[in-house]
């Protein structure tokens, strides 16, 4: 294994622990480049920057505050670092959809799976890009339009 495909599965993974599980949003300045790019797959929010991110993040961990992130698989290749996970997370305060509806706590748990793809560029993360089970997410939670 080479020393720049550890290093950038290290680094995704930093994020996972420090920032997605941790809640260390903070982190995100260190581990991410300036100019990073967030790609959203809920279908109406555009690219996000490292700021934007953190504060949709921070919104999605208050209304499940117990919400973890398991790496089920992890592939490396170049700069891409590829991880597929399951999340798990008990809706337990209001949840702001992109679409502006408010959904109140359900105090259910929820589960659902997902892959990411991130770019990394000069040792920390420049792009990321997600898809994930919304249709789940929503149908666990009891929301319907």
């Amino acid at each position: 294994m080479t020393e720049e495909r550890e290093g950038n599965l290290a680094l995704v993974r930093a994020v996972v622990d420090q920032v997605m599980n941790g809640g260390d949003t903070t982190r995100a300045y260190e581990l991410f480049a300036p100019d990073y790019v967030w790609y959203p797959a809920d279908g109406v929010s555009g690219p996000m920057d490292v700021a934007t991110h953190m504060k949709d993040f921070a919104q999605l961990r208050e209304a499940f505050p117990d919400f973890r992130v398991h790496i089920d698989e992890m592939y490396a290749d170049g700069d891409r670092v590829i991880t597929r996970f399951a999340a798990t997370a008990t809706h337990q305060a209001p949840l702001q959809k992109a679409v502006g509806h408010i959904i109140a706590p359900s105090n259910r748990s929820l589960n659902w799976k997902g892959v990411t793809i991130h770019r990394i560029e000069n040792g920390r993360i420049a792009e990321g890009w997600i898809t994930y089970d919304r249709a789940s997410i929503d149908e666990q939670i009891g929301w319907r339009r």
